[in-house]
C-alpha cells in the first residue's frame, strides 16, 4: 500500500537547522508510489536534484497565501522509468552477465535506470549491489529469460 511521507521543514530551519539530510532520508525509504510532501518557506529547488539522484520524482510545486511551498515528489515504479541502459546480455556465458553488470552499475550516474537480460536471475549479483547506492527489480520473462532494472542512485550530502 503506498505511503505519503509529509515532512514540514519550517521548524528545522527556524532552529538554525538543514533539513537536506532529513528530507534525503526520507526519499531513502520511499517504496514504489510512495510519495514525499515538502512544506518550506522558498521553493527548495536544490533538493528536486538531490532527490533525483535516488530516483524521486518531482510532482508539483503550490504557493499559499502565506508564502509558503508544498511541493509533492513520487517514487516511480523501476518498471516505468526511462532506461539509459538496455542490454541482452542472454549470449554470455557466467560470470561474464554478472561481471558487464557489475561495470555498467558502476559507470552509471545518479538517476539513471539500467535494464538488464539475462538467462537466469542475478542472485549473487543482487546481493552484492550496494542498497545505499541501488535500486533492483527482477522480473522472470515468458521465455524463462530475466528482465532485471536496476536504478542507480548518487546521494548527496548536506555540507552545513
Amino acid at each position: 500500500m503506498p505511503h505519503n511521507t509529509h515532512i514540514d521543514v519550517r521548524p528545522i530551519l527556524a532552529q538554525g537547522g538543514c533539513p537536506f539530510d532529513t528530507v534525503l532520508e526520507a526519499g531513502k525509504t520511499m517504496q514504489e508510489a510512495d510519495t514525499l510532501t515538502l512544506l518550506a518557506p522558498f521553493n527548495p529547488v536544490p533538493i528536486y536534484e538531490a532527490l533525483a539522484g535516488i530516483g524521486i520524482e518531482f510532482v508539483s510545486v503550490h504557493r499559499d497565501e502565506a508564502g509558503d511551498f508544498t511541493v509533492d515528489f513520487c517514487f516511480k515504479p523501476l518498471k516505468e522509468r526511462a532506461l539509459s541502459l538496455d542490454l541482452d546480455l542472454t549470449h554470455l556465458e557466467p560470470p561474464q552477465p554478472m561481471m558487464r553488470i557489475a561495470e555498467e552499475v558502476a559507470q552509471a550516474k545518479g538517476g539513471q535506470t539500467l535494464q538488464f537480460r539475462t538467462r537466469f536471475k542475478p542472485v549473487h549479483m543482487l546481493h552484492s549491489l550496494d542498497a545505499d547506492s541501488t535500486r533492483h527489480a527482477c522480473e522472470e520473462q515468458e521465455d524463462g529469460t530475466w528482465l532485471t532494472r536496476i536504478l542507480k542512485s548518487e546521494v548527496v550530502r548536506c555540507e552545513h
